[in-house]
């Protein structure tokens, strides 16, 4: 797949608006000569709207894009897991409304695919593409047991049990220690969740809730969809990306030498990939790593 050429950026755009009595952020940046509907991009628990840095100048390539903070994510305040996916995802229709978006190819990754796919199941007028990446169709035991000890430390002020377990979660070791791109991300990671405030562990807690909550029923939907998963994801592996693709009747692809982080362990080939979907080409198969630039 050829590299798509980034066009100079235009300005940038902030709103806020309130939902529910509580706070939803968000950022947009134009693209004048857009090929596509504007891209909705959802990202995952504990990333807020500038986490997709690495993917934007991609997307922005070929569309407008908005990158949202709903409420329980950012810099916004504790939202209890009562408040549900469909909450969230009626909560991004009120966003799209002010930032005067109508319809949009929407991105989500992980927990922002929880939500990314409401949006679209509850309001399929609004959605003229969805990417569903680094998903499956359900929590493994494995991944519940390690949510629920995740909970429980930080419920006893146990913070690097906490961090070790969802970073390990993500990125285990033995998927590390053959790749040093992978264990730079997971060094980081560790620093940045030993960082986080009370209030950020708050919407983790009610995060992971909400997450242990969902009981999903995934369906086929009238628009076109794409499940992206890393060919390395031990969290959410290809296995079930392909059986989520199979309820929903949708695209299936795979990132080579991907874990479950593609936006950071991938940029390049995880937006080109989405980007290639948005603007209407096929998407199945197997991206390989980019020969320069795209390695560890």
């Amino acid at each position: 797949m050829p590299m798509i050429q980034t066009r100079p950026a235009s300005t940038e755009e902030a709103g806020t608006v309130t939902v529910g009595g509580f706070p939803c952020s968000y950022r947009l940046l134009r693209q004048p000569h857009a090929r596509t509907e504007p891209l909705v991009l959802l990202g995952g628990a504990l990333q807020d709207k500038y986490a997709w840095a690495p993917t934007e100048p991609t997307f922005h390539a070929v569309a407008d894009v908005l990158t949202i903070d709903l409420p329980g994510w950012g810099d916004s305040p504790v939202l209890p897991a009562r408040y549900d996916f469909g909450f969230l995802s009626d909560a991004l229709a009120v966003a799209l409304d002010h930032a005067g978006i109508h319809r949009a190819n929407v991105i989500g990754a992980c927990y922002g695919g929880i939500t990314a796919y409401t949006f679209a199941a509850r309001h399929p007028d609004r959605v003229a593409r969805l990417g569903l990446a680094s998903l499956q169709d359900g929590l493994t035991d494995e991944a519940r047991a390690a949510f629920e000890h995740a909970v429980h430390a930080l419920r006893r002020g146990d913070v690097d049990t906490f961090v070790g377990t969802v970073v390990d979660l993500y990125l285990p070791p033995s998927a590390c220690a053959a790749d040093r791109r992978r264990t730079a991300i997971a060094r980081v990671l560790r620093s940045q969740l030993h960082g986080l405030t009370p209030r950020a562990l708050g919407n983790y807690i009610e995060g992971t809730l909400r997450l242990l909550d969902f009981r999903p029923a995934w369906r086929p939907l009238p628009l076109p969809v794409l499940v992206l998963n890393g060919e390395q994801d031990t969290f959410t592996p290809p296995r079930g990306g392909r059986r989520l693709a199979g309820a929903m009747d949708a695209d299936f692809g795979l990132i080579a030498g991907a874990g479950h982080m593609l936006g950071l362990e991938r940029p390049v080939e995880t937006a080109e990939r989405l980007a290639a979907f948005v603007t209407g080409n096929r998407t199945t198969g197997t991206v390989l790593p980019q020969r320069s630039g795209g390695r560890a």
